[in-house]
């Protein structure tokens, strides 16, 4: 698309709040596990979850919710 020659690539992404949260905190705990996991199936339900983790967050819980799969 933007021109050159045909070249073989790889891609690589993470998430780094994903990955600090696996650092062991000083006790040895992982320090960003969360408290509480929402699994949402369906558009409405991810809508929800999102809302709803965001309003934990704010409330001082660790939150995560599952990840929208097309």
């Amino acid at each position: 698309m933007l021109g050159g020659p045909d070249i073989s690539g790889i891609g690589f992404a993470i998430g780094f709040d994903r990955l600090i949260s696996m650092i062991p905190d000083a006790n040895g705990q992982n320090a960003g596990r969360p408290n509480i996991f929402i699994a949402a199936l369906g558009d409405k339900a991810q809508d929800f979850a999102f809302s709803l983790c965001n309003e934990l967050r704010l409330a001082g819980i660790r939150a995560e919710r599952s990840d929208r799969i097309n």
